[in-house]
């Protein structure tokens, strides 16, 4: 995975995370505190940890909108000592203790618009893994090249199972076009040019 995509991922998941936190501390109330108590932790933290982690949000926050401010600030240092925290951590902490008017919440403002915009990414480009299952077999084939299994003189043609040596009677039929297989390919002109620029470097 490349180090863009890493990125980008990460920044989703953190952007849910805070939309879920949003969600979450505006509805649960007193709750907060329950919720707290089943969430993950990793690294483990201890259940003495978690009482000091409550009475510190217990006491910290005395005017205002306290419950939203203290399940907030508890969600918060969730994250901070949860290092994998992601929002299926908060769906499962809520189901046990059967919160599911937030579960609801959760699953139409973020599970369900991801889904769509899931699909309509796969609208966008859907010859995606064709065209990444063809850089796959390019790639083992320079391989094979660079290891000097194959020659750059040898031609090949693209298959369901990969790149494999296109045989003499193939070659004869596809010229006479007797046989309607489609698509072959010499790549035998690249292959050598490529051979021949990797030599010059070496």
């Amino acid at each position: 995975m490349s180090y863009m995509r890493r990125f980008l991922q990460g920044r989703t998941i953190f952007d849910e995370l805070s939309k879920a936190f949003r969600l979450i501390s505006k509805s649960i109330g007193r709750d907060w505190n329950r919720l707290y108590w089943q969430l993950p932790f990793y690294p483990t933290r201890g259940q003495e940890e978690l009482s000091k982690d409550i009475k510190h949000v217990d006491e910290k926050y005395q005017r205002g909108d306290v419950f939203q401010d203290q399940a907030m600030e508890a969600l918060n240092k969730w994250r901070r000592f949860h290092t994998r925290a992601k929002v299926d951590d908060l769906i499962h902490g809520l189901e046990q203790i059967r919160r599911f008017d937030i579960l609801q919440l959760i699953e139409r403002r973020i599970i369900k618009p991801k889904h769509l915009l899931n699909m309509d990414q796969q609208e966008i480009d859907p010859r995606k893994n064709e065209i990444d299952n063809l850089n796959r077999k390019l790639n083992r084939l320079f391989d094979k090249m660079r290891s000097g299994i194959i020659t750059s003189r040898e031609t090949y043609v693209y298959s369901t199972i990969g790149l494999d040596p296109l045989r003499s009677s193939t070659k004869s039929a596809c010229v006479n076009g007797t046989n309607r297989i489609r698509p072959v390919r010499s790549i035998s002109t690249d292959l050598e040019i490529y051979a021949n620029d990797h030599k010059n470097q070496e």
